[in-house]
C-alpha cells in the first residue's frame, strides 16, 4: 500500500498491482489468500481516485477473482485471449494487455498479425489498453516497440 501511494503521491495517473505468481494458484486457494489481501490494498488506493490495474500471470481460471478485488482495469496475460477475458469478465470490463512479449522477437509480419489479432480480439469494446502480457524481453529491440505503438495507433 505504501509503494503504490507513494507512486501515486509522486504524479502517478494510475497504479498496478502486479501479482506475477497469482495464476500459480488454483481459484479456491486465491479466493481463500490471496483475495482479502488484493481486496485490502486496492480499496486502500481508492480515495485517490487514479485507475487501479490487477495483474498476474497466468490467471484465466481466477480473472473473475481478480476482477472482484475491485480494479478499474484488470490485466490479461497473453495466455488469455481477450475474447475470452470478456466472455468470463462481461462486455464492460476494462482490460489491459495482451500481446505475447515473445512475439517482438519474431519477424515484421508476425508481429504485425499478432498485433491485429489482440485488437480483433478485442472487438469494438472501448475498455481496452494495449499492452504487452508480460513485461519487454531485454534482447527485444526498441524499434519493434515503436513500431507496435504505430500499428495499434492506426488499426
Amino acid at each position: 500500500i505504501a509503494s503504490l501511494r507513494s507512486q501515486i503521491e509522486a504524479g502517478a495517473s494510475a497504479v498496478q498491482l502486479f501479482d506475477t505468481w497469482a495464476g500459480a494458484l488454483n481459484p479456491r486457494t486465491y479466493l481463500q489468500l490471496v483475495l482479502p489481501h488484493s481486496r485490502r490494498i486496492l480499496a486502500a488506493l481508492a480515495e485517490y481516485g487514479v485507475p487501479r490495474i490487477h495483474f498476474g500471470t497466468d490467471t484465466g481460471p481466477i480473472l473473475h477473482l481478480m476482477a472482484a478485488a475491485g480494479p478499474e482495469v484488470v490485466g490479461v496475460d497473453w495466455r488469455t485471449p481477450l475474447d475470452e477475458a470478456r466472455r468470463v469478465l462481461g462486455p464492460e470490463a476494462v482490460l489491459q494487455g495482451n500481446l505475447n512479449p515473445a512475439i517482438c522477437l519474431e519477424a515484421p509480419e508476425i508481429v504485425d498479425a499478432a498485433v491485429a489479432d489482440v485488437l480483433a480480439r478485442n472487438g469494438d469494446h472501448l475498455g481496452h489498453v494495449f499492452n504487452l502480457g508480460h513485461g519487454v524481453l531485454p534482447e527485444t529491440d526498441p524499434g519493434v516497440l515503436g513500431r507496435v505503438v504505430e500499428l495499434v495507433r492506426s488499426l
